[in-house]
């Protein structure tokens, strides 16, 4: 057992730490946005666009290099996604009004950077005692609230083309490192890539053969919805608490950071419930997406400021917990299938277009209802995650 216990903190430090990265790479360009507008090089619509195509491209990246990643040794699949990222980091620095060539630069960002997360988890999973497996998934998810931190550390200490030109050898190093690693690790046994197992071979296109996992079509769902919850709603916050609640903007930015603290908890909270709930992790999302549809409820009639967002941010949590269960509990539980990566690259991109659905919901909304009708837009889909629960399997583990 302490065999196990160590041979599962190296995997998950290395996997984690690299992850981080992967964020900070993320979140550069939100962060130094002031910074390149006061040049007046590029303007607010082209920087929209950068971030617009990064994120259309990660998305359907996730379903691509997912169903790779099942079938590429991980250290392959990162040092090929952290030297894309370091090239097109390292390149749009110096493109001047080659508008066309930062648009090429997030694209190959885009696909770089979507082909680390699958292997990640599925170099955990398939490699680590499940106990073990769902804490390491719950670090991943919570590497994600590094990323902004030292993002912004970076941009107090450099200039934004520095930021940008740091930021590519970074990755390219740490790349390089992992590589390393992880063959060592190979030689040692620590990590063995797993392939897919026969009785799951059941259709000719490799990508239906995740259908046959135990809720895996409910989860696609649920993904969506958690998706709505995770970045649609996090995008509006800010705007929610000055233009609903009246904050001023130096007050939402304390409120959103306190927000995000919060949310934070919510990858361990989730380990903490799934004892409480004897393992039964569809359980647990359906009562999590129903305290969030009921204290939305709440939001919308609550409109003294404080307590609103106290509501708010408890409505956030729960749906926080109902994440957590996916990503930390249940992906980690198909590991005997071999189809870790596939699955978590379909879950994250339908995520992604429930999220961008949303996200063109959102003004026709709020032109017609107000923000009234955008709660209840939120509470209707945490809702609907709920009854998206009522028809999948609840087994007393989360196993296939």
């Amino acid at each position: 057992m302490q065999y196990e216990a160590k041979k599962a903190f190296k995997i998950c430090f290395l996997c984690v730490t690299t992850y981080i990265v992967n964020y900070y790479i993320r979140h550069i360009l939100s962060v130094l946005t002031p910074s390149i507008l006061s040049e007046g090089i590029y303007s607010k619509a082209y920087l929209a666009l950068l971030s617009s195509t990064y994120m259309i491209v990660y998305a359907f990246g996730q379903l691509i290099n997912g169903f790779i990643g099942d079938r590429v040794k991980p250290k392959y699949m990162l040092l090929a996604g952290l030297f894309l990222s370091s090239v097109s980091l390292t390149v749009f620095p110096f493109i001047g009004d080659k508008y066309y060539v930062g648009i090429l630069c997030f694209i190959i960002m885009g696909i770089g950077l979507s082909m680390m997360r699958g292997p990640l988890v599925k170099a955990i999973s398939e490699n680590t005692l499940p106990k073990y497996a769902r804490i390491g998934c719950v670090l991943l998810s919570f590497a994600g609230f590094s990323g902004p931190l030292l993002a912004g550390i970076a941009s107090m200490l450099l200039k934004w083309r520095g930021v940008f030109i740091f930021s590519g050898i970074f990755a390219l190093v740490v790349g390089l490192t992992s590589f390393c690693l992880l063959s060592v690790f190979e030689k040692k046994g620590i990590i063995v890539q797993r392939q897919t197992k026969e009785k799951y071979k059941t259709k000719k296109f490799p990508l239906l053969n995740l259908f046959s996992l135990r809720n895996f079509v409910p989860y696609m769902f649920i993904g969506m919805v958690i998706e709505i919850s995770v970045a649609s709603i996090n995008f509006w916050i800010p705007t929610y608490l000055t233009q609903y609640l009246g904050f001023s903007q130096a007050s939402s930015s304390l409120i959103f950071s306190i927000i995000a603290v919060g949310r934070s908890v919510c990858p361990f909270l989730s380990l903490f419930v799934f004892k409480i709930f004897k393992e039964r992790d569809m359980l647990i999302v359906r009562t999590a997406f129903l305290v969030s549809t009921a204290i939305f409820v709440l939001v919308f009639l609550v409109k003294q400021p404080v307590l609103n967002v106290v509501l708010f941010t408890v409505a956030l949590m729960c749906s926080g917990v109902a994440s957590s269960t996916m990503w930390s509990i249940y992906i980690p539980s198909l590991a005997d299938s071999g189809m870790v990566s596939s699955a978590n690259g379909v879950l994250d991109c339908s995520g992604y277009i429930g999220a961008s659905l949303m996200n063109y919901a959102v003004v026709p909304i709020m032109n017609n209802f107000g923000w009234g009708g955008v709660i209840i837009s939120w509470g209707m889909t945490v809702l609907f995650g709920a009854v998206i629960t009522l028809f999948a399997k609840d087994s007393k583990k989360a196993g296939i």
